[in-house]
């Protein structure tokens, strides 16, 4: 398929879901090419995990990120002991803690991105902003670094399955057409080709995949699929 160019041309089919129609008009009102028959997710109505195991994980998350972005050993030594009994890493969290290399400092840097997902998630950032954006690792941190577990579980409030289901379904399609793009298949917008982009957008898929339980799999083995 060659869309190139063509931005203009789609339309949205008579038969898709709401959510997919709220999609696919975003999509069209930023100039991104789609395809038709994309798996709708609505159609698969993803559970969602509970907000303790969100909130765990997003502290694991930006505690090995802040340690990738160059944090001190003894901040991160405190927040560790801060969450000791909640805290989980996962196995690549927990190689990367006890061997920091370059190549995996970035690996698990870029996973603050999927992280902001569960910040959103659970209501501890009122907007996820762009996903041309790159995250600041500062304002998670001190999301977790000023409170207790207990004291950020009475901060948050889910969100609503239909409005997370709404985001992945947008950065699903956005993911599909980043590939396509590498593929030498369409083309994007402008604010769409820059390389964080293509950093940023598989990791919220891969936050995103992990709420709504894709697949059932753990953090590390979180497929991104399009």
């Amino acid at each position: 398929m060659n869309t190139a160019g063509n931005f203009s041309s789609q339309s949205i089919p008579s038969n898709v879901s709401p959510l997919r129609k709220k999609t696919l008009s975003k999509l069209i009102s930023e100039g991104i090419p789609f395809l038709d028959t994309l798996p709708d997710i609505s159609i698969k109505s993803e559970k969602i995990r509970n907000k303790d195991d969100i909130l765990k994980r997003a502290i694991a998350v930006t505690v090995s990120s802040a340690k990738a972005f160059g944090c001190p050993e003894e901040l991160i030594s405190k927040i560790k002991e801060q969450y000791k009994d909640v805290i989980s890493f996962s196995k690549n969290e927990k190689d990367f803690l006890d061997d920091l290399t370059p190549d995996n400092a970035i690996n698990i840097g870029w996973k603050i991105e999927a992280g902001k997902m569960l910040f959103w998630a659970l209501g501890l950032i009122n907007d996820h902003g762009s996903c041309t954006e790159e995250a600041d690792i500062n304002t998670f941190w001190n999301i977790i670094a000023k409170s207790s577990f207990e004291e950020l579980n009475n901060k948050t409030k889910l969100r609503n399955k239909e409005e997370i289901l709404e985001l992945l379904d947008y950065i699903y399609n956005v993911h599909w057409a980043l590939v396509e793009v590498r593929l030498g298949n369409i083309k994007l917008p402008t604010q769409f080709k820059g390389t964080s982009v293509r950093d940023i957008v598989p990791e919220w898929h891969h936050g995103l995949n992990w709420i709504t339980l894709y697949c059932d799999q753990d953090w590390d083995e979180v497929t991104t699929d399009t």
